[in-house]
């Protein structure tokens, strides 16, 4: 009986492979090989991802809400990979030797449309949990009386309670980026290769694959924080480059960690 149970679990959880330390560096390599291949397609996502923050922020000034510009701003980190999937085909019809275009990869969703959707709504909820535990640090912290507009990130850096909002921020804010990066590592390029598996398959293999490799994946993790902070650092102007790289690096993060299966997946 142990057996049977044995063969069932692995015909529904995929093996996941030991990395080493040099892995990540070669997923960004490949990223890079496919955004130079596919320049149009790749940076189209990244254009739009700055154009979205540039609003999002200009509307945060424009009506005062200047403090909530960085749990915002987290959002690319916790919900992106939900928006990466054109990226991900876009790798994924490169290595098949296709030509992607930026058309058909926003079609990709429709791959394993009710499953990749039902992880975005996981990556939804943790960024909306973010978001409103933000606004109840923030509350707690300033006593519900924001900074003033025009010296916000003095106040915000320097004064003794935005040194405690940043602390208690960035422990609470770490804790969810690691439930999201855990959840997303490789679920979404998994859903969208294997047409038939679920969501709870892809975010079971996707715990799995980062807690057999917890040095590998605690670096790819923080190369991704640097990343995409270095494209919100520079007005989301920076996001343009740094997102489809860790797009497309992140489609080769699966492919080395999720082995294959032995019998051809319908796509």
């Amino acid at each position: 009986m142990s057996d049977i149970v044995s063969r069932e679990t692995a015909k529904t959880f995929p093996d996941v492979a030991a990395i080493t330390m040099d892995h990540p560096w070669s997923w960004l390599e490949k990223g890079w090989r496919d955004m130079l291949a596919a320049p149009v397609a790749s940076l189209t996502y990244g254009v739009i991802a700055a154009a979205i923050g540039g609003l999002l922020a200009l509307g945060f000034y424009e009506f005062s809400q200047l403090s909530m510009i960085l749990p915002v701003a987290a959002g690319f980190m916790l919900a992106g990979p939900a928006g990466a999937v054109g990226l991900y085909a876009i790798s994924r019809d490169l290595a098949a030797g296709q030509r992607p275009s930026f058309f058909t990869s926003t079609k990709a969703w429709r791959t394993n449309p009710e499953q990749i959707a039902v992880c975005g709504l996981i990556l939804g909820v943790v960024y909306l949990i973010w978001i409103r535990s933000a606004m109840v640090i923030y509350a707690i912290t300033f006593q519900g009386s924001p900074p003033d507009l025009e010296r916000f990130f003095i106040h915000l850096f320097q004064s003794e309670q935005s040194l405690q909002f940043l602390f208690v921020g960035t422990i609470v804010g770490g804790i969810l980026a690691t439930i999201a990066f855990m959840t997303a590592a490789v679920s979404f390029p998994m859903l969208l290769d294997r047409k038939g598996a679920n969501a709870f398959v892809a975010v079971i293999t996707s715990w799995r694959a980062v807690l057999a490799n917890p040095r590998p994946m605690a670096l790819w993790g923080f190369l991704i924080v640097v990343f995409i902070s270095f494209g919100l650092a520079t007005l989301f102007v920076g996001l343009v480059i740094t997102l489809p790289l860790i797009g497309h690096a992140s489609w080769h993060a699966y492919r080395d960690l999720v082995r294959q299966p032995a019998e051809p997946t319908q796509l």
